[in-house]
C-alpha cells in the first residue's frame, strides 16, 4: 500500500496518510470522555479510542488510574496490532519520554506532556518500510509542526493535522506572516491608529489572496478574513469614512454569500456579519436616512435571528431597543416641532442632535461622537437669528455637555476639556436657569 505521495505541481499535500495501514497511531487525543481499562484490573488508561484497543498495565494503579513507570499493553483489533510502551505514566496518560514498539514494525520515541487530558508529544516515528516522521504530535497522532521523509529520501516539512499534511513548509511560514499581520494590526487599533491599521489590514488581504485556494476555504482562514474584514470597516466608521465603509461591506457580504453552509453558521462569522449589518443600520441612521436604516436591523434580525450566539442575540436586541428608541423620539419630537413652529431649513440640525443624543443613550459612543461633531458643525452654519432663540441655546449646550462626556468616557480628555472650556465660556453670564443647571454639571464633572 503507497503510504506517501509526492506531488510537485501542488504546494498543498493532503495525505491520505499511513495510518489506515499503520493502526497502532490512531489512539484518540481526547481526555476523560476516551479511555479502556485494564483487562485485569480495571485501572483506566487514557488517550486511546474506546472499543478499537484492549490493553494491560504492569505498574501501580492509583485512584483508578495507571501511574508510575511499567510496561503499557495495546492491541489494536483493527487490524491486529500489538504495542508495548515503556515508560512513564500519570493519572492514566504518558507523561516524559517513553518508547512504543509494535508487532507491525512500527516504533514511536517521543517526549510526552499532558496538558487538560491531552497528550502532547514531539517525538520521532520510524515505519517498517523505512519512512520517517519528526515532529509534534497529539496523543498519538500526527499533529503540528513536522517532518516526513520517505524511504526514497524525499521528505516534506510543513504543518500536520490528524494524520494528515495540510500546508507545506512554505504555506506554513505565509500563513505565519499573516498571524503576524493581524497580531500588528490588533495593537495599532488599540492605539487608535486606524489609518495604519487599515494599511496593515490591506496587507493582509493581498498576501491572502495568493495563498492556494485549499488554503483559503479552511474554516479557520475563512472566519479569520471575515474578521478581518469586520475590523477595517469598524476603522472607517471611527474615521467617518462612510463610503468606504459602504464598499467594505459589500466585500464582507461577498465573502459570507460564497461560503459554505457550515461555514456560514460557525459563530464568529456569524457575529462578525450580525455586526458589521447593525452598524450599516447605524450609518443610515447617521445620515438622516431611518427607513434603510430599520430595514437593514430587521433583514439582520431575519437572518441570524436563530442563531444561538449570545453576541448575536445582543447585537440583535440593542438594534431592535434603538429602532423603537428612535421612532420613540421621533414622535415626541414632531410634537415638539408643532408647538414650537421651528422652520423647516432648521429640522435637520434637530435631528441630528435627537440621534446624537439617542446614540448617547444606548452607549454607542463611537457614533454618538460622529453624531455631535456633526451637529456641533451644522449649528454653526445656522442663522443667527435661530442661534439667539432660548431652545437653540439650550439645545447646543445640551449637546455639548453630552458630546464632553462622550469623549471623556473614551479617554480623550484634550478634547473633553476642549469643549467644557468652550461650554463654560459660553454660559458664564446667562441667567437661564437651564443654562445655570447645566453649566454645574460639566463643572462637577471636571472636578471628579
Amino acid at each position: 500500500m503507497v503510504i506517501y505521495k509526492f506531488t510537485a505541481k501542488k504546494t498543498l499535500v493532503v495525505l491520505p496518510l499511513l495510518l489506515g495501514s499503520y493502526s497502532s497511531l490512531t489512539f484518540a487525543e481526547t481526555g476523560e470522555s476516551t479511555f479502556v481499562k485494564d483487562t485485569k484490573t480495571g485501572c483506566k488508561i487514557y488517550d486511546l479510542e474506546e472499543g478499537n484497543h484492549s490493553a494491560s498495565w504492569s505498574g501501580a494503579c492509583v485512584d483508578g488510574k495507571i501511574s508510575g513507570n511499567g510496561t503499557l499493553t495495546i492491541i489494536s483489533k483493527k487490524p491486529n496490532a500489538t504495542c508495548e510502551n515503556k515508560g512513564e505514566m500519570k493519572e492514566g496518560l504518558r507523561t516524559g519520554r517513553s518508547v512504543t514498539q509494535c508487532s507491525d514494525g512500527v516504533r514511536i520515541e517521543g517526549e510526552y506532556k499532558p496538558v487538560a487530558g491531552v497528550v502532547n508529544s514531539i517525538g520521532t516515528v520510524n515505519f517498517p518500510n523505512g519512512d520517517k516522521y519528526v515532529g509534534e504530535m497529539k496523543g498519538m497522532t500526527l499533529h503540528g509542526q513536522g517532518t516526513y521523509t520517505a524511504a526514497s529520501g524525499k521528505s516534506m516539512t510543513g504543518t500536520f493535522s490528524n494524520n494528515k499534511l495540510v500546508a507545506d513548509e512554505k504555506i506554513t511560514t505565509e500563513v505565519k506572516a499573516l498571524m503576524e499581520l493581524v497580531r500588528k494590526s490588533s495593537l495599532l487599533f488599540a492605539e487608535k491608529k486606524y489609518v495604519e491599521h487599515v494599511a496593515l489590514i490591506d496587507q493582509f488581504l493581498t498576501k491572502y489572496s495568493q495563498l492556494p485556494k485549499e488554503i483559503t476555504q479552511l474554516p479557520e482562514l475563512q472566519s479569520l478574513l471575515s474578521t478581518m474584514l469586520s475590523s477595517k470597516g469598524t476603522a472607517f466608521l471611527l474615521q467617518k469614512k462612510y463610503d468606504a465603509y459602504f464598499t467594505l461591506y459589500d466585500q464582507l457580504l461577498n465573502q459570507f454569500n460564497q461560503l459554505p453552509q457550515s461555514i456560514k453558521e460557525s459563530p464568529e462569522i456569524q457575529h462578525n456579519m450580525a455586526s458589521a449589518a447593525s452598524s450599516l443600520g447605524t450609518v443610515y441612521l447617521i445620515q438622516n436616512l431611518p427607513d434603510k436604516a430599520f430595514s437593514t436591523w430587521d433583514e439582520n434580525s431575519k437572518n441570524f435571528g436563530a442563531s444561538t450566539d449570545e453576541r448575536v442575540k445582543k447585537i440583535l436586541a440593542e438594534a431592535q431597543v434603538t429602532k423603537n428608541s428612535f421612532q420613540k423620539i421621533e414622535a415626541e419630537t414632531q410634537m415638539v416641532l408643532n408647538a414650537n413652529k421651528i422652520a423647516s431649513n432648521e429640522l435637520d440640525l434637530l435631528t441630528t442632535a435627537k440621534k446624537a443624543l439617542f446614540l448617547f443613550q444606548e452607549n454607542n459612543l463611537p457614533a454618538a461622537i460622529l453624531a455631535f461633531e456633526d451637529f456641533l458643525t451644522a449649528f454653526n452654519k445656522t442663522s443667527s437669528e435661530y442661534k439667539s432663540t432660548q431652545f437653540a441655546q439650550r439645545l447646543h449646550s445640551n449637546i455639548m455637555l453630552h458630546s464632553a462626556r462622550a469623549y471623556l468616557k473614551t479617554n480623550n480628555t484634550d478634547r473633553f476639556f476642549s469643549i467644557s472650556n468652550n461650554l463654560i465660556e459660553k454660559n458664564k453670564n446667562s441667567s437661564d436657569l437651564d443654562q445655570l443647571y447645566i453649566l454645574l454639571q460639566i463643572k462637577v464633572i471636571r472636578i471628579f
